[in-house]
């Protein structure tokens, strides 16, 4: 916080205070749109990820569903594994850009309380800061779970292709 003041006093030392306020307010823009490129790029992972998985488990019910197990026994189990470590991969992520979100919201906050608004501040306060489920459930709490049930879900397979 005290950096930003700094940056703040430097800029208006700078500039004149029309200007510092135009630089300051392209920065938030740009911070702004970087912001709206992870949510993107995050989203572009999930579809990825979902696709993936439901190829997978499309691929492991025709093999079943066509009694082509027998022949691929010895190693069918590879499958599931490899959609265990997908799903892995998939949970470190979501985890990851939720935690790049986190900290790009909190710059951005900071950015705004030098603007005359703080428009996604008053906003995240209206819907609880995310502690009231019954205003805002964050996004994450579903993503983070998604994963976590194509695993259950190879697991399960893997038990019982085990005992078949």
């Amino acid at each position: 916080m005290e950096h930003d003041k700094e940056n703040t006093e430097i800029l208006n030392e700078k500039y004149d205070s029309n200007k510092a306020d135009s630089f300051l307010i392209e920065q938030y823009k740009l911070y702004l749109e970087s912001i709206e490129k992870v949510s993107e790029k995050r989203q572009n992972a999930n579809s990825y990820f979902l696709t993936i998985n439901s190829g997978v488990c499309v691929a492991i019910g025709f093999i079943l569903s066509e009694d082509l197990l027998a022949g691929f026994k010895s190693f069918f189990w590879l499958i599931p594994v490899s959609g265990i470590i997908l799903s892995f991969f998939w949970y470190r992520l979501v985890n990851s850009y939720n935690q790049l979100n986190k900290v790009k919201f909190e710059i951005l906050n900071r950015i705004e309380e030098m603007l005359p608004l703080t428009l996604y501040k008053s906003e995240w306060k209206e819907l609880g800061e995310g502690k009231d489920k019954k205003k805002y459930l964050p996004l994450t709490n579903l993503e983070i779970r998604i994963p976590f049930l194509f695993i259950l879900i190879y697991l399960t397979i893997l038990i019982v292709i085990f005992f078949i």
